[in-house]
């Protein structure tokens, strides 16, 4: 699940059911998919933080294989 989606499933779960029916909407929904991709490509501005790695924070964590 990605996107406004994972919004959707979170109101839902909270009681919020008809904001997610809300945005289901044909002549909301275009909307809402747009706020959202302009709020994801926006996100750690808005939040204040940095798109900068600092001190290793972006890295991935090694993967951990079993061998069979």
């Amino acid at each position: 699940m990605t996107g406004v989606d994972v919004f959707r499933a979170m109101w839902e779960a909270v009681g919020l059911g008809f904001l997610a029916r809300l945005t289901r909407l044909s002549l909301i929904e275009p909307l809402v998919v747009k706020a959202y991709a302009w709020f994801a490509r926006n996100r750690l501005r808005l939040t204040g933080r940095s798109h900068r790695c600092v001190e290793g924070a972006c890295k991935s964590a090694p993967s951990i294989r079993h061998s069979p």
